[in-house]
């Protein structure tokens, strides 16, 4: 892989704190890039949280604030991915607040001036329908939209939920599983993942048959959706405490990392595959060390054409301040990985997130370090 170039496109001021909280999405035909920080806007003394956009002119990228939270009923700490609806219209989640205190999700409408004006279609109310979600927002083809809670539900450690428009402007809110029952999963931190078929994938940071996670499926049949358990992390070579989703391939591979957890189990990228039998066999493509490489992985995997996979690590690199990673396929199901860019702090500090894809470009954010200690975002020329 030829030298990467890394720029900073934006350093978030620091008074409140901003911390980027989620991964950004690259508009191609209008320039723009939208996020989230946990922090950052002007209408919360302590700062609730805000959606950026940054377009691009003239050879720069200019930062505008579409929505800064005000904390209360109308939600605070906005965490996860967004997604567009055809019309334009952006979701999200807030970790905390909301009606009733215990999260919420938002719609932020464009009146078309550059004014958004902004909604919440759900709120937590911290029982059987869930709380606290960390993870934001799939969306499929209908216009529903499918999440996780970290807290919650009939046993206290998470649900998966869909929200649907019930017409009127009002929405659906349906539990479609309960994580915390036996063997199955405990608490998550990464949205879904929704396949061709219309089955959901995701992982948990904690439960399954050794305690250390797991990475499940939701399949829908008749209005009814069964939950299967895939893989259960051990905390041995596999690692332990995946907090990123999972990204499928058009094979129905699935490809993940996890944290890992103590000072010597600081993370892995895997792969799953399903046997003709139906049952599902995980391979260790990298495992991380605390050497230079990256490590901690809390960000799920990007592909991009060439079938390459990009991530970032929290910690480690030449600087121990993080990584952006490659990993590359190779002969016999090998695959080796490349650190393509180590923070050095003044260029952020960090990543919490992944990168998203542009035109060829990767682009990013952390969660501190820039200007301000407070986080920026970047673009990475490959």
């Amino acid at each position: 892989m030829a030298a990467a170039t890394e720029r900073v496109l934006f350093s978030f001021p620091g008074r409140p704190a901003a911390r980027p909280g989620s991964k950004l999405v690259f508009d191609a035909a209008s320039a723009r890039l939208y996020g989230t920080s946990l922090g950052g806007s002007a209408m919360c003394f302590s700062g609730c949280g805000l959606v950026f956009e940054l377009t691009y002119d003239a050879g720069r990228w200019n930062p505008r604030q579409l929505y800064g939270f005000k904390g209360g009923s109308d939600g605070f700490y906005p965490t996860g991915n967004i997604v567009f609806d055809s019309a334009g219209n952006l979701y999200g989640v807030t970790q905390l607040g909301g009606t009733n205190g215990q999260g919420a999700v938002y719609r932020l409408t464009p009146d078309g001036g550059g004014k958004w004006t902004e909604s919440l279609i759900y709120s937590f109310h911290g029982q059987s329908d869930g709380s606290q979600p960390n993870a934001g927002l799939t969306m499929d083809t209908a216009g529903n939209l499918y999440g996780t809670t970290n807290l919650g539900g009939a046993n206290g450690v998470g649900t998966v939920y869909e929200l649907s428009p019930a017409g009127g402007g009002s929405w659906t809110e349906s539990v479609l599983h309960s994580f915390g029952a036996g063997q199955d999963g405990a608490n998550t931190w990464a949205e879904v993942t929704l396949d061709a078929s219309g089955n959901l994938y995701g992982t948990t940071l904690a439960g399954g048959t050794y305690g250390g996670g797991t990475v499940y499926e939701l399949t829908p049949a008749g209005g009814v959706w069964t939950e299967d358990v895939l893989y259960s992390f051990t905390g041995g070579s596999d690692s332990s405490v995946p907090k990123a989703p999972v990204w499928v391939d058009a094979s129905g591979n699935l490809y993940g990392t996890t944290a890992g957890e103590g000072p010597d189990n600081v993370g892995v990228v895997f792969e799953l595959t399903q046997s003709s039998g139906g049952t599902w066999a995980e391979h260790t493509l990298h495992t991380f060390n605390t050497q230079g490489d990256g490590y901690r992985p809390v960000s799920g995997l990007t592909p991009d054409a060439s079938g390459n996979l990009y991530g970032t690590t929290w910690f480690g690199g030449a600087h121990a301040l993080g990584t952006v990673y490659q990993m590359r396929p190779g002969s016999n199901g090998n695959w080796t990985e490349l650190v393509v860019h180590s923070f050095d702090g003044s260029d952020g500090n960090a990543p919490h997130t992944g990168v998203t894809i542009g035109k060829g470009v990767l682009f990013g954010t952390t969660q501190e370090g820039g200007a301000s200690g407070s986080g920026v975002v970047f673009a990475i020329q490959r």
